[in-house]
């Protein structure tokens, strides 16, 4: 029923409304999953990898829907968060300040009116960069590992915002590790940890698509030794020089 009162393309020019009212509309569809029963969502069998019984590493996304594998009350909290983003938007009058600029209209947004809206819009900003509704860039700065390789790993954002990760990881190779940039959604965590959800960073560039693949990785091949008592027998009897080249002959 979404469809017909919300449409947005991301390639092409929309009005402010579905950036709006948008961020309302995703909590009440997240509601409506959430009223259901999450055995409804469950994986099948033959999707839960081999280490999904151990008790040392759990299998976190154990369903096709990834709300029911989020800490309960980080969701509800999420969607609260998205319904008051929409009417945070609302309230700062952002949809007719941006007309009233745009179309040269005779009520013409003054000076307070703008200032005010921007005021807002900060605030609440702020709040989504802080919970990962916008999501920012995190870079591993620096770590905290004792001699039995547990530890913290410390990444900081551009605007110096920092999120430590606990170490070694509870969920191992699941999400992304520390080694490469990330995006965390602090305010997300884990159904069953403390580990806040993580995502790679995946360019979507002409210099990405140009240099996929590289560098190249030489292929390691295993030099097969001679078996042959008579050839070893020759080898052991002359010098380095003439042993390597016979030996390369032999491996030909």
């Amino acid at each position: 029923m979404y469809e017909k009162c919300l449409s947005y393309i991301g390639t092409e020019g929309n009005t402010l409304y579905p950036l709006i009212a948008g961020f309302s509309i995703l909590a009440d569809i997240c509601s409506v999953y959430l009223s259901k029963p999450d055995s409804d969502y469950l994986r099948a069998g033959a999707e839960f990898p081999g280490f999904s019984k151990s008790e040392l590493q759990p299998f976190v996304f154990r369903h096709r829907v990834f709300l029911f594998d989020g800490n309960r009350a980080d969701v509800d909290s999420m969607c609260a968060l998205l319904r008051n983003i929409t009417r945070c938007l609302s309230r700062a009058d952002v949809a007719s300040i941006r007309n009233r600029i745009d179309h040269q209209r005779a009520d013409f947004p003054s000076p307070t009116d703008v200032l005010e809206m921007c005021s807002r819009l900060a605030s609440i900003i702020q709040e989504m960069e802080t919970v990962g509704v916008i999501p920012l860039l995190y870079v591993r700065h620096s770590q905290e590992i004792d001699a039995a390789g547990r530890g913290a790993m410390r990444f900081v954002t551009y605007n110096g915002r920092k999120y430590s990760l606990r170490w070694p990881q509870i969920v191992g190779q699941q999400m992304p590790g520390p080694n490469e940039p990330i995006t965390i959604i602090p305010g997300l965590r884990l159904r069953g940890t403390c580990e806040s959800l993580r995502f790679r960073i995946q360019e979507p560039s002409q210099f990405v698509k140009r240099w996929d693949g590289y560098p190249v990785r030489r292929k390691r091949v295993s030099a097969q030794q001679p078996t042959d008592l008579k050839n070893e027998q020759v080898i052991s009897g002359i010098d380095a020089t003439e042993a390597s080249v016979v030996t390369t002959g032999l491996l030909q």
